[in-house]
């Protein structure tokens, strides 16, 4: 049986971490490679990052994607504020309620 649980345990791992490397290792250094070499010569090269910083749109397009990303997380964090702090004991027992109070919340945050 304890054989049984360790071949389990690294089937799941090799899947997981399979899962990991090819959805989101892959990606990024693709992405980070991509960014750094010149498409034309296919040297390494910063001048797309130069040329990022020189457009006015990009700039602030990059501060626009920081904003959404921390608004993003305080409402998450409101959410999940909310949904912790609420006095009930079942899970289920929560949504009417939450259904109720977030929209305060919400419009209060929002203000």
């Amino acid at each position: 049986m304890h054989l049984r649980n360790t071949l389990s345990l690294k089937v799941a791992f090799f899947l997981i971490a399979s899962f990991l490397i090819i959805f989101l290792v892959i990606p990024v250094f693709s992405v980070f490679y991509t960014a750094f070499i010149d498409p034309y010569t296919g040297n390494f090269t910063i001048v797309n990052f130069l040329d990022f910083f020189k457009n006015r749109l990009f700039i602030e397009s990059f501060f626009n994607s920081f904003y959404v990303a921390i608004m993003s997380v305080l409402l998450a964090s409101a959410f999940a504020l909310d949904l912790a702090t609420l006095p009930s004991r079942k899970v289920f027992a929560k949504l009417p309620t939450t259904l109720i109070i977030e929209p305060i919340m919400l419009s209060v945050l929002g203000r």
